[in-house]
């Protein structure tokens, strides 16, 4: 096996991290190398993880549910990462590996405002090496344009730019996102529309009851 820069960051980074399980170690390892894998690769990553008994802490049940929310949608598909990663979110909360593997299946089914609220929670704090924050970011940016939260496609590239890898797209868009706020400024804003836009930029994230609402839509796609 060769153990790359990134590899090494990973496995420092899961090991800082203090996980309770040897299982849960090798298979985030195994997933920064070969994401979740052919569906026989899958299949022993549902296994061992299910084999796992040992009291978790939020962190590693986090990133238990992640896994297996990858690899349950590789074998069975049909939403079955999906209700993983809720039955995960009603025990530990709010946590950036939940809202990472939330935002990537609401975008997959079209679901981009829920998308982008979920997104700002994975991007508030670690993803252990098994998504890159920058291209996490402009991903979000692209959601947050589409459902016409420009506000928050700004956030985003400002994320994105920070990272070497995405800078250059990050500027790229960041010219895109001038020009729309072009057009929007031609086509209306009257002064208490933008009091409006500065509060609603403003408010809280949404949480568990918001995107469980929209997670529900995800689920009566898949049935």
């Amino acid at each position: 096996m060769v153990h790359d820069e990134g590899f090494t960051r990973a496995r420092r980074e899961l090991i800082k991290r203090g996980l309770n399980s040897p299982q849960l170690l090798a298979r985030g390892l195994e997933y920064r190398m070969r994401g979740a894998g052919a569906p026989d690769e899958a299949r022993h990553t549902i296994e061992e993880l299910t084999r796992i008994r040992e009291p978790l802490g939020p962190d590693d049940d986090a990133l238990r549910a992640f896994l297996l929310a990858e690899a349950l949608d590789v074998v069975q598909g049909g939403g079955a990462g999906l209700h993983e990663l809720e039955a995960t979110r009603a025990v530990v909360g709010d946590h950036p590996l939940v809202a990472l593997g939330l935002a990537e299946r609401l975008l997959s089914t079209g679901q981009h405002t829920a998308a982008v609220d979920a997104f700002h929670l994975a991007l508030g704090g670690p993803l252990l090496d098994l998504r890159r924050p920058g291209v996490i970011a402009i991903v979000a940016a692209d959601a947050a344009v589409r459902c016409s939260r420009l506000e928050e496609a700004a956030w985003f590239l400002d994320v994105a730019a920070s990272h070497e890898e995405t800078h250059a797209a990050a500027a790229a868009r960041r010219a895109q996102l001038v020009d729309l706020y072009r057009l929007a400024r031609r086509s209306t804003p009257a002064p208490e529309d933008v009091a409006m836009r500065s509060a609603d930029t403003l408010r809280p994230r949404p949480s568990l009851p918001v995107l469980a609402a929209a997670a529900a839509r995800v689920r009566k796609a898949h049935s």
